[in-house]
């Protein structure tokens, strides 16, 4: 998708900045992959380090939702750009840095109520990050070996499924339930963008390379890692 060209009241051809460009497919592939590399480096930091499956497992479940947002993130800014005058570029900075500042402490609020309530109920499988059962007298471990009754090293996959199920739709509802509030105020979230970016008008390219990856990689390591810390087990 070739940058749209709009003129301005000066007759000056300026090109918009297009997320859906050959540079922003390239720029975000390389965000994909220096976000989910920040994550093994919180691995390796952290102690006691977590077993490479139950990292996986974990990892797997905000990658997953990640992508899925940053898809919509994408999709979302361009409808909203379709009807103004700020371009979907701005719009992709709007929604990002809303899902940072205000998505992740929503989703951590929602997810300390799930787990409040699975304990409450004794839903064992609502504990985000254990994925085994702790109660061996549970028909499903009855035919566990001795030795794999004392490790409890046994991962049920269809727990971390649960999980993700879950992690899924409340990033999803409050995605939406954002969405619907930069729509509503709009004209404000309009004018806080072209504060901090009317700038860089005149520079697409490097518009898009700050907005697709100087900005998102800050936010992104920030946001992974504190869900990273919401998502894993409380002991592993």
């Amino acid at each position: 998708v070739l940058p749209d060209l709009i003129e301005k009241d000066i007759g000056i051809t300026i090109r918009q900045c297009e997320i859906l460009g050959p540079l922003g497919l390239i720029v975000q592939g390389i965000l994909g992959v220096m976000s989910l590399s920040s994550l093994l480096i919180k691995r390796y930091m952290e102690r006691p380090q977590r077993p490479w499956n139950i990292w996986f497992l974990d990892t797997s479940k905000q990658v997953f939702s990640a992508g899925l947002v940053h898809c919509l993130n994408m999709v979302l800014s361009t409808l909203l750009s379709e009807s103004s005058v700020t371009d979907n570029c701005e719009w992709y900075f709007i929604n990002f840095a809303v899902d940072v500042g205000i998505g992740t402490i929503l989703c951590f609020v929602i997810i300390k109520s799930i787990e409040a309530f699975a304990a409450v109920n004794g839903i064992d499988a609502l504990n985000t990050g254990v994925y085994v059962h702790e109660d061996y007298s549970h028909p499903e471990n009855v035919n566990l070996e001795p030795t794999e009754q004392e490790t409890g090293h046994i991962i049920d996959y269809r727990i971390w499924g649960l999980q993700l199920f879950v992690w899924t739709c409340v990033v999803l509802i409050v995605k939406i339930s954002l969405f619907f509030t930069v729509k509503i105020f709009s004209p404000i979230f309009e004018d806080l963008a072209d504060f901090c970016l009317g700038w860089l008008k005149k520079f697409p390219d490097l518009k898009l390379v700050f907005i697709m990856i100087l900005i998102p990689i800050t936010l992104n390591v920030i946001q992974f890692w504190i869900q990273d810390n919401i998502l894993k087990g409380k002991k592993e």
